[in-house]
């Protein structure tokens, strides 16, 4: 991604340069947001609770203040999740709140057009699956996901 702009919020583009070939930890922001596909397509997956569904552990993160890939978690508790899949193509958009959690996934060539609303807390939350009554540890932050 490549920051364009900064003023109380952020705008951001997303360019997809190769077809994706690895996972994103579903997450929730610090931060409403609203995109636009430019071109391509973007599939995020929402995680709802539910009473029947996978379970996730819900862990707090705590990035440094020059976010790099360093971080604090704090374990919260176990929650359980339905993933549910959208699907928007070029011209369409899609907006989320702070406090939901989701993953994406963009077709090789994507351009997504993306705000970042004001900051509504401090650290975010992401989920980690949990089998056979162990957390299997999927989350990173790495280095080359934002470019300034």
């Amino acid at each position: 991604s490549y920051l364009l702009g900064r003023e109380n919020s952020k705008v951001r583009m997303f360019h997809m340069t190769r077809d994706q070939q690895f996972y994103i930890s579903p997450h929730s922001h610090r931060f409403d947001f609203f995109s636009i596909v430019l071109e391509g397509e973007a599939y995020p997956d929402l995680y709802i609770p539910c009473s029947t569904g996978s379970t996730y552990e819900i862990q707090e993160y705590i990035p440094t203040k020059q976010f790099t890939p360093d971080f604090k978690t704090i374990v919260h508790r176990r929650g359980t999740f339905r993933r549910q899949r959208r699907v928007y193509k070029a011209s369409e958009c899609y907006s989320m709140k702070s406090i939901e959690f989701h993953s994406i996934e963009f077709t090789k060539g994507a351009m997504i057009l993306f705000f970042e609303g004001p900051m509504k807390s401090n650290t975010s939350y992401f989920l980690e699956p949990v089998v056979n009554d162990k957390t299997l540890r999927l989350f990173t932050v790495p280095d080359w996901m934002y470019q300034l």
